[in-house]
Order: structure tokens, then C-alpha cells, then sequence
């Protein structure tokens, strides 16, 4: 549902149990990723091309008495055509940027990746000929992706469930994919 809790990762005590976006935010939350300024990202899996975002107060209020903010990719479209059905994994780089994995597109189960800045939302251009915001890795055996992260050259990692591994340049939206994998890999 998109409700976060913190914790005191000094004490492991819970601070605040429920923080939950206001009505009519989309919901059907599956990653989690924070951001150097300590605001929450949630993509809103079961809830289209969406995410949502919490940052909490910076007055010294209480954890709870954050604002949230939802940003719309569904306008990304990729250079075969294809759009954001829904968003599954995030992750966030030191470089200000929220990069995310989407498991369908508007044809199916799909392998997306898109990025956008952790302050506006404003998307990420891949720029390897063809620029474009959403690249979509879509095939036989690239479906279903699901976690997202980093390498030291802050290059995309995805693992899709249909069994292989995908990476992503950061810049030109070039991939590589592994040899598949027997079973899945979630």
C-alpha cells in the first residue's frame, strides 16, 4: 500500500509504525530506495507507470508529518513503441539520480529501465544513438525484471525472473545480458 514505518537503526526500536500516502495517491508498493536527503521511493507496482516519494520534515516535526509526491512516467516511451505498465524495483545513486525496473509494458511481461532526478522527477536520457528515456530490454528470455542496483561504474544491474541478469550503461542505454540461468531468478 505504499506505507512505510521507520526504525532507529542504532536501537532497532520502532519510531512510527504507519506513514501512508494521502487518498488517491496510487498505491501497491514493491521496492524501497532513500535517497541522500533521506526521502523515501516506492514504485507503485500493481498501480501503472508511477511512483511515489516521502520526505520527511526538515523542522525538527515529527517523522510522520513528511509530504509525499507522485510522479507519472507514463508518458516514456521507448524506441520500439512500447510504454511503462508498472514499476518494480528501485534504486538510487550518489549522482542525484532514481533509476527503476518495470515487469510489464503495455504488451505484457517486460524488461524495462528508466531514471529521473531525485529532485524533480525529470527523466533521465539514455543517449546511445537513439535517445530515449525508457529503454526496453524485452525478449525471450529477458522478461519479468524485478530488482535493480548499482556497480562501482554506476552501470544498471537487473535480475529478470525468466532466468538471466541484465546491465545497463548509465549512459547509453546499451545492454548485455547474462546466459540463462535454469529457473528464476528472483
Amino acid at each position: 500500500q505504499n506505507s512505510v514505518a521507520v526504525i532507529d537503526a542504532n536501537t532497532a526500536s520502532l519510531l512510527v509504525n504507519l506513514i501512508s500516502p494521502p487518498s488517491g495517491f496510487p498505491r501497491g508498493g514493491y521496492g524501497i530506495a532513500v535517497d541522500k536527503q533521506g526521502r523515501v521511493w516506492v514504485p507503485n507496482w500493481g498501480s501503472g507507470p508511477t511512483a511515489t516519494r516521502y520526505t520527511p520534515p526538515t523542522d525538527g516535526g515529527p517523522i510522520d508529518a513528511g509530504t509525499w509526491d507522485v510522479f507519472n512516467f507514463g508518458g516514456l516511451t521507448s524506441p520500439s513503441g512500447t510504454k511503462i505498465g508498472q514499476g518494480r524495483g528501485v534504486t538510487v545513486d550518489e549522482d542525484g539520480f532514481v533509476w527503476f525496473s518495470g515487469d510489464r509494458n503495455n504488451l505484457g511481461s517486460a524488461a524495462l529501465v528508466w531514471g529521473a532526478s531525485v529532485d524533480d522527477g525529470g527523466v533521465q536520457v539514455f543517449d546511445g544513438g537513439t535517445p530515449t528515456g525508457l529503454v526496453d530490454a524485452t525478449s525471450t528470455f529477458s522478461k519479468t525484471s524485478i530488482g535493480i542496483g548499482l556497480d562501482q561504474n554506476k552501470n544498471l544491474w537487473v535480475n529478470n525472473s525468466t532466468g538471466n541478469v541484465m546491465r545497463i550503461d548509465r549512459n547509453t542505454g546499451g545492454v548485455t545480458t547474462s546466459a540463462n540461468q535454469a529457473g528464476a531468478l528472483y
